[in-house]
């Protein structure tokens, strides 16, 4: 009988697996990232930079000792130049070309190594590659790290960019006086929907209806503590801790809801009719 379930269980792992396909991977274990930008926002010569993990941060979830991840520093400890550091580091992926169908998933590893001095704040933006990146853009997504000293997975849903050109950003800031955040194994995918639902599905976060005319729901996968409403000039208009937020006496337009969730922020964008 043990043999018959293992046989199942195989059959159905594989069939999961062949209805996901990799769009774009990334495992950081070349001596060079074709394709990818940084900006040294703050301007100190300290940016994004490969790094390599140790016996100690594999224990911590991160992968296999002398193997190269990406870390932001807001402490440098160059021998000879030790000094704090105010990071506002940024660094960007290649175009991107996402299908015009199916469940669009990125999946990385984001996090610390240590307990102590790791306050650090995390912002990911995704836009169009037409576009090009500032910091005046909201973010898609939000986290802050301190009391966390181990790899975290972050799944998040990028189904609504759906058919578009995308890039995606990544900045470590306000992370003044900390050690490292960490960043590896940056992987999006698509999932045709067919098969067997993977039970650790991405960060989900719907809002609806969109457009919108009076009341706007929020529905996600993990409990919502806050949503604010800004326009497309990034200025706060409402703050609720509702899920169902009376948007009637906004004019016609474009709107953002930044949904907050314990420790992490996502950003849908809505239309009010």
């Amino acid at each position: 009988m043990k043999n018959i379930f293992t046989v199942l269980f195989a059959l159905v792992s594989l069939y999961a697996l062949a209805q996901e396909e990799i769009i774009f991977s990334e495992d950081f274990e070349g001596d060079a990232l074709p394709g990818w930008t940084v900006g040294d926002l703050d301007g100190d010569g300290f940016n994004w930079e490969l790094v390599f993990s140790s016996d100690q941060a594999e224990e911590q979830g991160w992968g296999p000792d002398m193997s190269l991840m990406l870390g932001s520093f807001g402490y440098s400890l160059e021998p000879g130049n030790e000094q704090p550091l105010y990071p506002d580091n940024v660094i960007i992926t290649p175009e991107i070309d996402l299908p015009d169908s199916g469940n669009i998933s990125l999946n990385f590893l984001l996090g610390t190594n240590v307990d102590f001095m790791n306050n650090h704040n995390f912002a990911l933006y995704v836009f169009e590659s037409s576009e090009g990146f500032n910091v005046d853009m909201i973010p898609f997504f939000e986290m802050n790290f301190e009391g966390i000293s181990t790899a975290q997975e972050i799944d998040l849903d990028l189904s609504s960019f759906q058919g578009s050109s995308i890039k995606i950003a990544m900045r470590h800031y306000n992370s003044d006086e900390q050690f490292v955040l960490l960043l590896d194994d940056f992987n999006i995918s698509l999932n045709s929907n067919l098969g067997v639902k993977d039970v650790n599905a991405p960060l989900s976060v719907k809002i609806y209806p969109n457009p919108v005319k009076e009341i706007l729901n929020i529905k996600s996968n993990e409990s919502v503590n806050k949503v604010e409403i800004y326009n497309t000039a990034g200025k706060l208009l409402l703050t609720s801790n509702s899920t169902q937020i009376k948007v009637s006496h906004l004019p016609a337009g474009a709107y953002f809801a930044k949904v907050h969730m314990d420790f992490k922020t996502v950003t849908e964008q809505f239309i009010k009719k």
